[in-house]
């Protein structure tokens, strides 16, 4: 997670690290993506789960729960 707050842009850096955008990738090229991943971050640390995450990003709740498995996997630390 430390890695990702470095990079200047911790929201575009993790849906870098779950492999939905390229390396390339910069918030003026991917914004759509940007902004789900930054909601599922923002989410996380107010204890939103994947139900309300879904209704956020007005995306299907097994959406939201595969985001939530990206956070989980990428930075276990932090979930244990």
């Amino acid at each position: 997670m430390k890695a990702a707050y470095s990079t200047g842009d911790p929201y575009l850096a993790f849906a870098k690290q779950a492999g939905a955008v390229p390396l390339e990738a910069t918030k003026s090229t991917h914004k759509a993506a940007r902004d789900l991943f930054k909601a599922c971050v923002l989410g996380v640390r107010y204890g939103m789960l994947s139900d309300n995450l879904a209704l956020r990003i007005g995306k299907s709740t097994p959406y939201a729960k595969e985001l939530l498995r990206y956070h989980k996997r990428i930075y276990k630390t932090y979930w244990n």
